[in-house]
């Protein structure tokens, strides 16, 4: 049973539509069948015990304590149960956004003609848009089908009233305009990271349109996706990003809190994109990190009271970059508590052991390094690769020549790492070209440096650069 869809739909509910289902069930107009009452109790106390309560035949003795285990009876019941689950989710999905609730109402009343219940809806929802304060996609989407509303009532009930149709017309683009922005924003996303070309359709005609026409201006989250669009795709893209970066500080409250997630990532992962092929690099590490700090204060980074691990890695990363050590010694005193406990000891060595290494203090990262196991497979190439950058620069040669061996065996052995293991191969390969070259030589130097400079798929390549360069006679 663990692996139905009924299993793991309930495992998805929290206490509190665990408590609404039990009234939802119970009610003789959704559900008329004792025995599916009974499924649901048993789920309702037995969820937290052991996986084997819910084995079919031990669940099936429970609710028909007479009969003979009938897996088709078993099976119709489980159904009749998804059926209560599923539409309870439904209505509760129907009934939480007021705002739609209104516009059903308005449907309703034209469809009976009853005009007066048709413009007390009508009021009561554009009051409701008038005193929004959040106004992201979902806005326009809802502005154009209230417009659609009205305009319909009064084609079919009131011939004489001046009709909506400008209202109709700009609300429409400006619903269009907003979706296919966004979804645009998420393709142009996906694109950098799978190297997938995605035909935007439309969007580029009206771009320039959307512009000139002065809506971005009075419509700041479809001015949000606007510049991330343009961040990625024009020549000034510098000019967008920055209106991309002042929108969000300025203008992100209006956006649900999914949006302005989702806005905030695709701007981090756009800075983190440039400062790995621009020159000024120092610049976007910045911006990267001024973003997340933001997003850190606007805690809209933490999902149901946890903050990711990868996305508390590359936080650090990025603060590492700009050497911000105490301010790394805080986010890890202040956020630490909000890993999930399974993932939290091996993550926080690693930044703590990072933290050592930066302030010179060897002994302690070693230490706290083999003192960890680390599960996750990308937190042992970090080691590792620490490993050796300490090894390097404490001039343990012999050491370090016996570590990259079993290093390259290591990376041999895990066939899952893909095009990642050529990133640690190359810093292997380069580690071993700094012990067998004389970097005292200019000319050897430069050589390696301009290698290293070319070589895309490189781990640590700017730890490389540096160890190079300080290799001076």
């Amino acid at each position: 049973m663990q692996k139905s869809v009924l299993y793991q739909l309930f495992a998805g509910l929290d206490k509190s539509d665990r408590r609404a289902m039990k009234k939802y069930v119970r009610s003789v107009y959704f559900n008329k069948r004792q025995d599916v009452i009974d499924l649901y109790e048993y789920f309702n106390k037995k969820y937290e015990g052991k996986d084997s309560a819910f084995d079919k035949e031990v669940v099936f003795a429970a609710i028909y304590p007479n009969d003979k285990y009938d897996d088709k009876k078993m099976r119709y019941v489980m159904s009749f149960l998804l059926k209560n689950v599923e539409q309870y989710l439904l209505t509760k999905t129907k009934t939480a956004d007021e705002i739609k609730n209104q516009m059903g109402l308005m449907t309703i009343y034209r469809n009976l003609n009853i005009e007066k219940g048709f413009l007390r809806a009508q009021a009561n929802a554009e009051k409701l848009f008038e005193d929004s304060k959040i106004k992201g996609i979902d806005y326009y989407e809802n502005s154009y089908k209230v417009e659609l509303e009205k305009l319909n009532f009064k084609e079919g009930y009131q011939r004489l009233a001046p009709r909506n149709l400008q209202e109709v017309s700009d609300s429409l683009d400006l619903s269009y305009l907003a979706k296919k922005l966004k979804q645009s924003c998420l393709s142009l996303a996906h694109q950098n990271v799978y190297n997938i070309q995605y035909d935007t359709g439309l969007l580029e005609l009206v771009l320039d349109y959307l512009e000139k026409q002065d809506w971005l201006k009075d419509n700041p989250a479809i001015a949000l996706y606007f510049y991330f669009y343009r961040s990625e795709t024009h020549e000034n893209q510098d000019f967008y990003f920055k209106q991309l970066r002042l929108g969000l500080i300025n203008d992100g409250h209006i956006l649900p809190r999914d949006e302005l997630k989702n806005l905030y990532l695709l701007a981090i992962n756009y800075a983190i994109k440039r400062l790995n092929i621009t020159e000024t690099r120092d610049h976007f590490l910045l911006q990267a990190f001024q973003l997340y700090d933001s997003c850190l204060d606007k805690k809209i980074l933490i999902e149901n009271g946890y903050l990711g691990r990868f996305t508390f890695m590359n936080i650090a990363k990025i603060a590492f970059g700009l050497n911000k050590y105490d301010w790394i010694e805080s986010f890890l005193a202040d956020y630490s508590g909000l890993l999930r406990k399974k993932y939290r000891k091996q993550f926080v060595s690693s930044i703590q052991s990072l933290l050592h290494y930066h302030k010179k203090e060897y002994d302690k990262a070693m230490k706290l390094l083999h003192a960890t196991e680390f599960d996750d497979l990308y937190l042992t190439l970090d080691s590792k690769a620490l490993q050796l950058r300490i090894y390097y620069e404490l001039n343990e040669f012999d050491v370090l020549s016996s570590f990259v061996i079993s290093f390259q065996r290591f990376l041999e052995r895990k066939k899952t790492l893909g095009y990642v293991r050529e990133n640690y191969k190359n810093l292997i390969r380069f580690t071993r070209k700094m012990l067998e070259s004389n970097l005292y030589d200019k000319e050897v130097r430069q050589k390696l440096l301009e290698e290293v400079k070319k070589t895309k798929a490189l781990a640590e390549s700017n730890w490389l650069k540096e160890m190079i360069q300080s290799s001076r006679g």
